[in-house]
């Protein structure tokens, strides 16, 4: 190899001591592992017993290079991990550690992307021939982490598999500001003009077909207008239109194909004025079908 290799390491609370495995075995190979920065020069770029320790595919990308391996070391602590270093703020954090994980997944097949939540404590993990580290272990998941946890769990395994599925929270979307969300149940009100009155979650997901299946509650007056609920990405949105009929709990699924890794947008839409009528998200699932 005329090159320095390169190795991703997505953040998260396992990031750190994965970080110190991978450097402690390439040096013990009799490389030399380099840690990524913005003005990594040709020398290192050229060497061939570099190995550049970066976190996300804009590093390397940023250096005209391209991943030998990656590893998505603990997707389900990777929010928490985001929010504790460089962006407090939720849900920048969530969207920042999807769009880290889906790029990561955006790669041809013969880069090896693994999952490191998969692993056993201890399990031995070849990267490349001659190049062999154990798996950290996971630490404890605290509380108030659920629903961003389990949005990142579809990458426990690598890339998501076909059949991979998800429960978004409602909690994880954003609602319409102009009649106030009426408490914890995320109650739209619909009185006014025709808006978009529940978007989101604009996590990033990977290419491949994705099924989203929205739960939606409406009462009697909402029944009889006219609800647009839409589906996918950077403007290219499959939709079901209807006029519900009855009140109660109505069930939307609708797929989508992504095929670049992008941002993906729910969104209901009260496709024409109202004088009336209240919905609420009950429920939001996620599954790759292909």
């Amino acid at each position: 190899m005329s090159r320095a290799r390169w190795v991703i390491l997505t953040p998260s609370a396992t990031e750190p001591e994965w970080r110190r495995r991978v450097t402690d075995a390439v040096a013990a190979a009799g490389l030399t592992p380099v840690c990524w920065t913005v003005d990594l020069g040709p020398s290192v770029l050229k060497d061939p017993k570099a190995v550049v320790l970066a976190q996300e595919m804009g590093h390397v990308r940023h250096s005209g290079a391209a991943p030998d391996v990656i590893v998505l070391t603990d997707p389900e602590s990777s929010v928490r991990r985001l929010g504790e270093t460089v962006l407090p703020q939720f849900p920048q954090a969530l969207w920042t550690a999807s769009q880290i994980h889906a790029e990561a997944c955006d790669v041809p097949d013969d880069i090896p992307v693994i999952g490191g939540a998969s692993l056993a404590p201890g399990e031995a993990v070849t990267l490349w021939p001659g190049l062999t580290v154990a798996a950290p272990a996971r630490p404890a998941r605290p509380k108030g982490e659920g629903a961003a946890a389990e949005v990142m769990s579809l990458y426990r395994q690598g890339r998501p598999p076909v059949g991979a599925r998800v429960r978004i929270a409602p909690k994880l979307f954003l609602y319409d500001t102009r009649n106030p969300v009426v408490g914890p149940r995320f109650e739209v009100d619909l009185t006014g003009r025709p808006r978009i009155v529940v978007y989101g979650p604009y996590v990033t997901l990977p290419p491949g077909r994705w099924r989203a299946e929205a739960k939606v509650w409406i009462d009697d007056d909402a029944a009889n207008v006219i609800l647009g609920f839409h589906w996918g990405r950077h403007q290219q949105f499959d939709q079901h239109i209807e006029k519900p009929g009855k009140p109660g709990l109505h069930a939307v699924a609708i797929v989508n194909d992504w095929d670049v890794a992008a941002s993906a947008e729910f969104r209901l839409v009260l496709m024409q004025g109202a004088i009336a009528g209240k919905a609420r998200l009950v429920d939001f699932d996620l599954e790759k079908v292909g």
